[in-house]
């Protein structure tokens, strides 16, 4: 098996994390990303893996209250101003030339783009200085790929020519978190299948998400944690919870996650206090330590989002031992496993998703039952040690391919 495959649910994987590695040289990567409070989020703790076999890396983003944390993990930050929703021509052109010079001064041996303006600009980049393998990583098929929006619908055939044109060198090769994805990159002709790879999320620190129980007292509580967006579903989901309550009268929500001002499809603050002003609807906000503030409360993780790449938050909820509901849409369907993890329902159909969610409410030992299938399959398929190996594995074969095929830039002086 491809260390870069994801085994499907029910095979277990075929590698480990060995036990003790060999002394090596420090190979240089950039890590290419929009936020400072985004790679914390989902990177820091790869990153951390990564630094461990002998990576030297430098992460270039948007720099925030962030970068400190960063860098006291032991890392380099290069701050590099990206606008990763607007359309400044210029300003880009200005992000491409700052990066040329920061890589022609770094000369790492791989730059990891992660999303979609950094995996753009950072190819061109690449491509223009030379000698540098790049990995482009898609987080998901979000907003140009899916939205059913003018402008998305507008830029989707221009950017498709644009990276077929980018992505046309030996050098580059793609990386989705889940199969259905990989399939739409083959589909759009953005790159050759021997360099698109499936590697399953960042990993998660099974540390910092144990198997917790269930709260005894009080209401059966669902929660969502996710950016405020349009495209997670939220307003469906407000809408079937209310059928919930209307069966259940003490069930109650928590929507966690931060309002995203700076995404198209954010969801107006002033909707979110209206929901938070309904009964048994409670917004938190961005919230620090899911595990011991979210899902040590919840007893179902629901996500009626239209698309993902692989939802963090259902990662983080299975981990817990919770029970989970999403929408039947790629990456959804990596982590709920229909009858095993949890319940899919179909894409926008409200009545589905309350029923569903009355279904768990109403069964405690469902809840149990499809709780520790969902923490199985994380430590089978989607732990930090388990993910770690499938990245390190993949920039292995792509420099040792590059110090073979064409000059590159090498381990680190």
């Amino acid at each position: 098996m491809d260390v870069t495959t994801v085994p499907r649910p029910g095979t277990a994987p075929t590698y480990r994390a060995p036990t003790e590695r060999p002394a090596q040289a420090a190979v240089k990567v950039v890590f290419f990303v929009s936020e400072d409070w985004w790679f914390c989020l989902h990177w820091l703790n790869l990153a951390l893996r990564l630094k461990e076999r002998s990576h030297e890396i430098t992460i270039i983003c948007n720099v925030g209250s962030d970068r400190e944390r960063i860098e006291l993990a032991g890392f380099k930050v290069v701050p590099l101003r990206l606008d990763r929703s607007g359309l400044n021509v210029l300003n880009d052109v200005r992000i491409a030339s700052d990066l040329v010079t920061l890589l022609k001064r770094e000369r790492p041996a791989l730059i990891h783009c992660v999303g979609m303006k950094p995996i753009l600009i950072g190819t061109l980049a690449a491509r223009f200085v030379g000698g540098i393998r790049i990995l482009n990583h898609f987080a998901g098929l979000g907003y140009l790929f899916s939205s059913s929006h003018l402008k998305a619908r507008l830029l989707r055939p221009l950017v498709m020519l644009g990276m077929r044109a980018a992505f046309s060198g030996h050098e580059v090769h793609l990386v989705t978190m889940n199969r259905t994805d990989r399939d739409v990159l083959m589909r759009w002709k953005l790159n050759t299948p021997e360099h698109t790879h499936v590697v399953g999320g960042t990993g998660l620190d099974l540390a910092r998400y144990p198997v917790l129980p269930f709260p005894k007292d009080g209401p059966v509580t669902i929660a969502i944690t996710t950016r405020m967006i349009e495209d997670k579903g939220l307003a469906g989901l407000v809408e079937a919870f209310r059928k919930v309550r209307a069966r259940f009268p003490d069930t109650e929500l928590l929507l966690v996650g931060k309002q995203d001002g700076r995404n198209p499809t954010a969801i107006p603050e002033e909707q979110l206090r209206a929901w938070d002003r309904e009964p048994g609807i409670r917004w938190m906000g961005h919230v620090e330590r899911i595990a011991e503030r979210v899902w040590a409360l919840a007893h179902i993780a629901v996500l009626p989002s239209r698309r993902e790449g692989l939802p963090v938050s259902l990662l983080e909820a299975a981990a817990c031992g919770r029970p989970m509901v999403a929408t039947d849409v790629p990456g959804c369907r990596e982590v709920v496993i229909d009858g095993e993890t949890g319940l899919l329902v179909p894409l926008g159909d409200v009545q589905a998703l309350a029923d569903a969610l009355e279904k768990l409410v109403g069964s405690e030992d469902l809840r149990q039952c499809f709780g520790a299938g969902a923490r199985d399959l994380v430590e089978r398929h989607y732990s930090l040690d388990v993910i770690s190996d499938r990245v390190a594995g993949l920039y292995r074969t792509l420099i040792e391919d590059g110090a073979n095929g064409e000059t590159y830039a090498g381990a680190a002086r």
